[in-house]
């Protein structure tokens, strides 16, 4: 499993791969955006687009309304992705945080980016 692929094409910022390894990691549960702002603590709309870009990429399913998001990929080739990327992760954070932030993107995109701030817990 190609980790950099998989982070290349779903992954332009750490908190967007924090939100997807949350949800994951408690495939059974059904999470509110607002569970997922109270652990991965960006801001509450972030978090919400955050979730939405998963389900239009097939990597969760949302049901309801107020909405509730569950991992659900929508092939077991991301489902084996997502595990690598996790695993990799727990093992080499700094090599994960690096290649995020080392891939080429939209000028204007990669400067918000910058400037986003996590809340200190």
């Amino acid at each position: 499993v190609d980790v950099g692929r998989f982070i290349e094409k779903h992954i332009t910022a750490l908190d967007q791969l924090e939100v997807l390894l949350l949800v994951c990691a408690l495939p059974d549960r059904e999470w509110s955006p607002e569970a997922v702002y109270q652990v991965v603590r960006t801001t509450p709309a972030l978090v919400l687009k955050r979730l939405d870009e998963f389900v239009r990429e097939g990597l969760l399913g949302r049901v309801g309304e107020p909405p509730l998001y569950r991992y659900a990929p929508r092939t077991e080739e991301l489902a084996a992705q997502v595990s690598a990327v996790g695993a990799f992760y727990k093992m080499s954070r700094h090599k994960v945080v690096e290649l995020i932030y080392s891939i080429p993107r939209e000028p204007l995109t990669e400067f918000s980016e910058a400037f986003r701030f996590k809340r200190e817990k």
